[in-house]
């Protein structure tokens, strides 16, 4: 092995050396930086619009930006927070004496002939009650514990994000530099990393959003209780496949049908057809958008399989990644393959 072999073999450890290390001390923050770059990057067509207004003066627009979603963002997620707060408190309450006798009944109503072929499936609604509350119970610490760390991680993600905001296309050329690929080939991932996060928050967070708002609406009107608490579990519901937001509206339609509220059940039904069901064949093709150029079927996988893989932040995570594999993949198939061949 000659000089120059050694002197690359022994580079390349140095670096993968130092990579594990920048690994092992962000570790800790990934979660703050992968989400302040998702926030940049959606925010960025504004930062720019704000950048023009204030005639080039990039602090002071990043810090615009950041209060603006500071303002539309994170207070009516923290408004929302305390409501279903409230109303998971009042959820228990109402589930207390009579109205666990009154549900147990319709639980085991529907257990007789789930019975017929699954003899020992049983459901004690009580019991379950009695282990959630124990839960809360020894977790309390921990929920007070995790609330300051949220803040604090809150506090980051701003912070990450006006640097981001900042000093993005400094770091887009950083990256470009380093980068022994083309820069073409290097644009091209960039933009489709940044085309498939546009696309998840446009085209699955923001329907299951308008879906969730919808079927709140309907439980408001047609007298379903805790409408905004059933609302945001509709967003987790609506990305489940095939049964989505049915996962909510079918027991809200069943309550109202055991409540004696027959036109009320009727109208909820028809809502959840007409309005509920009908976004995604309405919106989708809108929110998504052309220039994506990603199948839908794609998006749906990498976000339901980044949330089985990485958690929560999973919903981002996993598409990213997948966005990262397509863009290699047409480089190869466009610069790469007319290569070879040649």
């Amino acid at each position: 092995m000659n000089q120059k072999r050694i002197q690359v073999v022994f580079f390349l450890v140095l670096l993968g050396l130092g990579i594990l290390m920048g690994y092992m001390v962000y570790k800790p923050f990934l979660n703050v930086i992968i989400l302040a770059l998702v926030l940049a990057i959606l925010l960025y067509p504004l930062y720019e619009r704000v950048l023009k207004s204030f005639s080039g003066k990039s602090k002071l627009a990043a810090a615009v930006v950041i209060i603006l979603a500071i303002v539309f963002i994170l207070t009516p997620l923290v408004l929302l927070s305390l409501q279903i707060f409230n109303q998971s408190r009042d959820v228990y309450m109402e589930l207390q004496g009579s109205h666990v006798d009154y549900l147990q009944k319709a639980i085991t109503t529907i257990e007789k002939p789930v019975q017929v072929y699954f003899p020992q499936f049983t459901f004690d609604l009580r019991g379950f009650l009695q282990q959630i509350v124990a839960w809360i119970g020894g977790n309390a610490g921990n929920i007070i514990s995790s609330t300051g760390q949220a803040l604090l991680g809150l506090f980051l993600v701003f912070i990450t994000l006006f640097f981001f905001l900042k000093d993005g296309r400094k770091f887009l050329d950083y990256m470009v530099k380093l980068s022994p690929l083309d820069d073409a080939y290097d644009v091209k991932i960039f933009h489709r990393i940044g085309s498939m996060i546009s696309s998840v928050v446009r085209g699955v967070l923001l329907i299951a959003i308008i879906q969730a708002v919808l079927v709140g609406i309907g439980f408001m009107i047609f007298g379903v209780p805790n409408a905004a608490l059933w609302g945001t579990v509709t967003v987790i519901a609506s990305l489940l496949p095939f049964v989505g937001t049915a996962l909510v509206v079918v027991p809200g339609i069943a309550f109202l049908l055991l409540s004696g509220n027959l036109i009320g059940a009727i109208g909820l039904a028809v809502w959840g057809i007409l309005l509920v069901g009908l976004i995604d064949n309405l919106l989708m093709p809108v929110l998504y958008g052309r220039s994506t150029q990603v199948h839908p079927l794609i998006i749906l996988f990498a976000v339901l399989g980044g949330i089985y893989t990485f958690g929560p932040l999973g919903f981002l995570v996993g598409p990213m990644m997948i966005s990262f594999l397509i863009a290699i993949l047409e480089i190869y198939r466009e610069y790469m393959i007319p290569k070879i061949t040649q």
